[in-house]
């Protein structure tokens, strides 16, 4: 440079860049002398002692032609051959015997500081601030480093703004530099190298947009800057953009569905080619961009972002990028197993009494080993093992088909263990096979792929519903040839409905392969249960529990209807001790003990049935009624007797009819009636739902039987009270839809019989009606409770109760208007009074009067408040005189 180094001191006398008999040649001729020079050089193998030596001394020949040309072109400021002297310098030329010279190469470096060359300034600073690059040599000085980008900065240096933007924006591990973090002047050096086309300048300015770092946040900006680069080959572009797409525009809400699904497939097609090209396996392993791309990868194969859900694969991926510092992948995967299981195979060995699903579980898993998952979902047909689960309630088929799943995903068999639930009766009124799965949609859009579990809760009775249930047969049994998803059937003891379905579809029975029987538990094996789910929800259980519990257990099974078994009957108990312990107010929560004094008091029911039947012998009037129900009490406490003994029992059954006016105390004998079969042990709760024809009918076909369902679900152990039930076949019309949730509601009745009660209530005649227009209300309502109206008598005990309660008294006079209103009542035969609803409104309307003289007075005397006088009472005088109008 300054001083030039002589030529041949370094290569030799013989070498020469251009004949030297020839004109001194142009910059331009020299630059693609030099690039050629070093092209052939880069294209050249590694030398080995057994090389040719015509190859090795070609390229001895292009070193001792290159090397005076770079210093030629040195001269002449061009700074590539500047940077390629320093570099060589540092490292040494072996083949021109050239040893490492870290001085020589400063200075170079420096020479082209000195001469203000920006490309070096660029280099040589850069050089002083990071620790990467080919001039690791150069001392490390951050402050004289910032001054010579600077420096090289505004002299319009690209590379220097861009070296500025990053130093700016990061400072990695290094605690010392994260003083100098300031994004507002990153940007302002990235904006200025971006402007001169500086394309990773460009691409961390997006990066910018995209965090909201030193610039307002604009995902779409950040979007449209990578999607530039990403278009042009930049790997990191491509990462960049399926990461702005996948976590931001994606999910956003704002994002039009159309416009998400095209943004899907883009985020996807960007890693795809990453894939496909093998680009990531040239990487670092624990590099940034690597364990982003296996995350984001994650993340399309678990939410099926631009390519089917796969959650095999998922987890996969996840699983590389939660080896790096990418901690929401692992994250993501600890959130997939709160619904998945993690370890199959060891959740079935720990699984109590199921000796015939695990030997099948172990059948399925070996015919599944026998084919690799690629193999096997290429082999053709009837490859996925569909189930055929038999046995009642709370045997543990779900939680079978839950370990399964997990286990076909993890085989690669099943893309995934998503699990849909559909029972028949909200198919019920499909006409053609496009129905089905766009009813299916609606519980679940991720069904397909998956696992379809199916069951019926109804039998069919009109010819609509069979020629349904022939629909559903067929287009289940083509579900199954599409090997997609794997179809599971819940089927009870007596495997009705394969019965009926495969006598629609035969090749059902043969498709459904594994037959698998779930066998009631026994008390032993609950106890068990309920040991393992103690650990599990932190519980401790005192070493001589166990045999008082299995002593509750065994009792509840004699009484308990048979939907309310086996795991349902556990975790009633578990939670009833959980209550117990709560009362207790135990503070720490790690040491809770369940012990002998917190299982649930097993009581005899007979030592508490005055107790139960105390408040309906208070209710006012009502003899005949508090007659049928004590006859009821007196019937279901022998056959509970006669049960115990092993005896028969008498068939009773509870669906009552409550014939009566308004206001006779229907809907409150309901409610006692409910608390009483509970306290019996005939119902698990007995609560009571109160609907109506509005909560049973919908307006549009198909919307009426999951109304029914709902409601019955709503009752399941206790009451169904379904007020005015007469309203739902009332109209004339065999169209109107009421005649449809009576269906319903029968088949449900007839397939939940011990699980809740149905009381119908109505007009004494309107009700006989209801029950003459369908046989089947009539076999199934065989008892019929009437309310009469209340005396006289009757309405001014009721009426006394009321202002009782709120310290009032009726003087004489009041008493007396009363009676004689109610008594002209009943000599003109007239019901629209409502009796004991009646004689409320009567009450607050009396109270509210009496509140408004009182309130006229200078000074409210509160003893005279608590009498209410004639001049008090409020009564429904039209109730007589409307009848007086045009006679």
């Amino acid at each position: 440079m300054a001083n030039e180094i002589p030529v041949q001191s370094i290569v030799g006398e013989n070498t020469k860049a251009f004949d030297t008999e020839s004109p001194k040649p142009s910059l331009t001729e020299m630059i693609e002398k030099y690039e050629k020079l070093l092209s052939d050089i880069k294209s050249s193998p590694p030398s080995k002692p057994e090389d040719e030596p015509n190859s090795q001394e070609a390229l001895l020949a292009a070193y001792r032609e290159l090397l005076p040309l770079a210093l030629m072109l040195a001269n002449e400021r061009y700074p590539a051959a500047i940077l390629w002297l320093a570099e060589n310098y540092a490292k040494g030329i072996p083949q021109l015997s050239l040893e490492p010279n870290s001085s020589q190469a400063i200075e170079v470096l420096e020479e082209g500081y000195r001469k203000k060359i920006p490309e070096i300034m660029a280099a040589l600073g850069k050089s002083k601030l990071f620790t990467n690059g080919p001039f690791n040599f150069v001392t490390k000085d951050t402050k004289d480093g910032l001054k010579i980008l600077e420096e090289a900065a505004e002299k319009g240096s690209s590379d220097a703004n861009y070296a500025l933007g990053r130093f700016f924006c990061f400072y990695d591990s290094n605690q010392a530099l994260k003083k100098y973090l300031n994004f507002e002047k990153a940007v302002k050096y990235l904006k200025a190298a971006s402007d001169k086309g500086h394309a990773l300048a460009h691409q961390e300015l997006a990066s910018r947009y995209y965090w909201g770092e030193g610039v307002e946040r604009d995902t779409n900006m950040a979007v449209r800057i990578f999607r530039k680069y990403a278009n042009q080959g930049y790997h990191f572009a491509r990462i960049d953009l399926a990461r702005a797409l996948i976590d931001r525009l994606i999910p956003d809400p704002r994002t039009p569905s159309n416009d998400r699904r095209v943004l899907e497939n883009e985020a996807f097609d960007n890693l795809d080619r990453l894939t496909n090209q093998k680009i990531v396996s040239t990487w670092d392993k624990k590099s940034f961009y690597t364990l982003m791309y296996y995350r984001l990868l994650g993340v399309c194969y678990l939410r099926g972002i631009g390519v089917p859900v796969n959650e095999g694969k998922a987890i996969k991926f996840l699983s590389i990028a939660a080896t790096g510092t990418y901690t929401d992948a692992a994250e993501l995967i600890e959130s997939y197993y709160k619904k998945r299981v993690r370890h199959p195979d060891e959740e079935i060995e720990k699984a109590i009494a199921w000796s015939e699903p695990k030997a099948r579980y172990k059948e399925i898993v070996k015919y599944c080993e026998e084919f690799s998952g690629q193999d096997v979902k290429q082999n053709g047909k009837n490859y996925l093992p569909h189930l055929h689960l038999v046995g009642n309630d709370g045997t543990g088929r779900r939680m079978f088909v839950n370990i399964l799943a997990s286990k076909l995903v993890q085989m690669d068999v099943l893309d995934k263990a998503e699990v849909t639930e559909i029972n028949f009766i909200n198919l019920a009124f499909i006409r053609r096979q496009s129905d089905i799965a766009e009813e299916i949609n609606r519980f679940s859009r991720n069904w397909y792929g998956g696992v379809l579990i199916i069951y019926s809760e109804m039998m069919p009775a009109r010819s609509d519903e069979v020629i349904a249930e022939k629909i559903f047969s067929d287009w289940l049994s083509r579900l199954i040839q599409e090997e997609k998803t794997l179809v599971v059937l819940f089927d009870d003891r007596n495997r009705e409905t394969m019965r009926r379905w495969s006598g629609y579809e035969a090749r059902l029975a043969s498709q459904l392969r594994y037959k698998i029987e779930f066998s009631d538990y026994t008390a032993e094996d609950m106890t068990q249960i309920f040991m393992s789910l103690s650990q599990k929800t932190n519980l401790n259980v005192e070493a001589d529990v166990k045999d008082a519990l299995h002593g509750i257990i065994t009792k509840r099974m004699a009484v308990e209807s048979m939907k309310q078994q086996n795991t349902y009957l556990i975790e009633r108990l578990l939670q009833e001790c959980l209550t117990n312990i709560s009362a207790q107010r135990v503070q720490d929560a790690s040491s809770l003990l369940i012990t002998k004094e917190l299982l649930p008091a097993e009581k005899s029911r007979n030592e508490d049935i005055n107790l139960l039947l105390q408040p309906l012998d208070e209710l006012v009037g009502l003899e005949s009624v508090k007659e049928q129900i004590q006859q009821l009490v007196g019937l279901l406490q022998l056959n509970k007797a006669r049960r115990l003994a092993k005896m028969p029992e008498t068939f009773v059954s509870l669906h009552s009819v409550f014939s009566g006016n308004p206001g006779t105390g229907k809907t409150t004998v309901a409610r006692l009636l409910g608390r009483i079969l509970a306290g019996l042990g005939y119902l698990p709760s007995g609560h009571v739902v109160e609907v109506s024809r509005g909560d049973l009918v919908a307006q549009w076909i198909g919307q009426t039987a999951p109304l029914v369902l709902g409601a019955v679900n709503r009752a399941d152990g206790g009451v169904l009270f379904i007020d005015e039930a007469y309203a739902l076949t009332r109209s004339d019309s065999g169209r109107d839809f009421g005649f449809e949730a009576v269906d319903t509601l029968l088949k449900l009745m007839e397939d939940r019989r011990d699980r809740f009660v149905v009381i119908a209530a109505g007009y004494e005649d309107e009700m006989k009606n209801f029950l003459e227009s369908n046989t089947g209300l009539k076999s199934r309502f065989t008892r019929s409770i009437a309310f009469p109206n209340y005396s006289c008598d009757e309405l001014i005990q009721i009426l006394n109760g009321f202002l009782l309660k709120q310290s009032y008294c009726l003087d004489a006079n009041a008493e007396t208007k009363i009676r004689q209103f109610i008594d002209q009542l009943d000599d003109k035969g007239l019901k629209d009074f409502g009796n004991g609803r009646g004689i409320r409104t009567v009450f607050e309307r009396t109270v509210a009067k009496q509140a408004g003289r009182l309130s006229k007075a200078i000074k409210i005397d509160v003893e005279k408040s608590k009498i209410i006088r004639e001049e008090d009472i409020w009564l429904p005088e039209d109730l007589i005189e409307k009848r007086k109008i045009g006679f």
